[in-house]
Formats: C-alpha cells, structure tokens, sequence
C-alpha cells in the first residue's frame, strides 16, 4: 500500500481509465485517499463492448468518494482491426481507446494515464498489455506488485464491498476468436448474463457461439445451475439463442501459452 500510495502521488496529475471493476477501484479509492480533488480524473469509456450497467457502477463509486468523473464514448466497431477479432484484437483495442484518452488527459491538462493492470494479469494471455507499454500508460498496482488476492483483502480491511457485480472483462472476450465482432452477438452475451445475474453466481459468463450459449461457471457451483437449468435455460432463449449449454471444464482464465 505504501508502494502504491508514493506511486499514485509521483503520477500525478493523473487521469485513470476506470471500468467500474474490482482493479480500477481500487486504483481510484487509493487515489482518493491521497490526491487533491483537482489532481485525479476518473474516465470511464462507453462503447457497446461495456457490459451492462458498468458505466452507471463507475459513476456511483467515483460519487461516493468524491472523485471527479467523465465518459469517453467511443464505437469499438467502427475499428476494422478490433471488429476482426483474430489473435490480437486486445491490443487493436487497448491501442486504440488509451490513444483517446491520453488525448483527453492532454487536453485537461493531467500529465499520466494509469489503468487497473495488477500482477495476475502477467499471468494471462493479454496483448492489451503491449499497447500499453507502448504508450507510456501507467500500472501503479502492478509496479507496486499487488495481486487480485491482496486486492480483494484491501478491500476488506476497508470494510468496503468490492463492485462483483460488474467484474470481468469486457463483452468482446464472450465471442470466438476468428469470429468478426458484431452489435448483435454483443447485445446477445450482455441481455444473457444481465438476466442471469439474480442468479447469484460470483463469476459467471456467456459465451456466444451463434444459436448456442456456452454457460461458464465455477466447477463448485455446477451442482446450483443444475438445479436451476430450466430457469436459467429459458432466459437465455428469451435473448434468441436456440441452444444452452455448459462447459464442463468451468469458468478459468486464459493463460499465457508454454514457451
């Protein structure tokens, strides 16, 4: 925490790329917590890869700790690049949207760009990674070494709820590698998992694979959405999937590939 306090200080005047999620919260709770009100700006972008209600998320956590807030809308399909969807479309994207928001940092007068990259996500298979570097965009929980695990405990010991409801990566990671990218399969993916989340599942994805729904949960809640199947099956159909079903292997994240 001290690490990432004398960081955040060093970095600013700085603008934050904020989701809404669990990492860039707590990027921004911290920064609250040590920066003028005039030194931070908290920028969540609007496109249709955000998933549901995260925009909304975003601005009652930056309200709620006094932190001034502002939207970047910007259309991710109107990138040919990103819209293809081949093995780097992670980096056509981070590439892309941070190169707006420096531009909006510029114009306000903020001298950094920070995101919420923590140390586990050296771990995944994340080209977003590279676009940062090469942009100059700021990691402070990574340069601070925090993981997920020890942010989840900060959190904690806050005596905050982190924001489950709209963790995770965006809309885009739901469709097929090699399958182009469209407003139909996003809308789809979202109106599922937003039907789904009364459910209750802490982590929980749909992925679009055209009339099929793949169904990914912890391998610890199989048993539930059993028991729930009809239910949950007949809200997906209501989104115009014609199939449903589960990945027997469960939710898990994608690793960087064996050298």
């Amino acid at each position: 925490m001290a690490a990432l306090k004398e960081s955040l200080l060093r970095l600013a005047p700085l603008v934050l790329a904020f989701s809404g999620g669990i990492d860039s919260a707590f990027v921004l709770k911290v920064a609250a917590g040590v920066l003028p009100r005039d030194k931070l700006l908290a920028v969540t972008v609007v496109s249709p890869i955000s998933r549901r209600g995260a925009p909304e998320a975003a601005r009652a956590w930056a309200d709620r700790w006094g932190v001034n807030h502002t939207y970047l809308e910007l259309d991710h399909l109107r990138w040919l690049e990103f819209v293809r969807n081949d093995s780097r479309r992670c980096y056509y994207c981070k590439r892309n949207m941070y190169g707006h928001l420096l531009n909006l940092a510029r114009e306000r007068g903020f001298r950094t760009l920070v995101d919420g990259t923590q140390a586990d996500d050296l771990q995944e298979d994340r080209p977003g990674l590279e676009a940062i570097r090469e942009l100059g965009v700021k990691t402070p929980l990574l340069e601070a070494g925090l993981d997920k695990d020890e942010i989840l405990r900060s959190f904690s010991l806050m005596e905050m709820s982190p924001p489950y409801r709209f963790s995770g990566p965006c809309l885009a990671t739901r469709i097929p590698t090699g399958v182009p990218i469209s407003r139909t399969a996003l809308d789809m993916v979202a109106e599922a998992e937003e039907r789904l989340l009364p459910f209750g599942f802490q982590t929980l994805r749909v992925r679009y694979h055209g009339e099929l729904a793949r169904i990914e949960v912890l391998r610890e809640d199989f048993a539930r959405l059993i028991n729930l199947a009809d239910e949950i099956v007949y809200e997906v159909k209501r989104v115009g999937f014609k199939y449903v079903s589960l990945d027997l292997e469960g939710w898990r994240r994608k690793l960087k590939k064996e050298e």
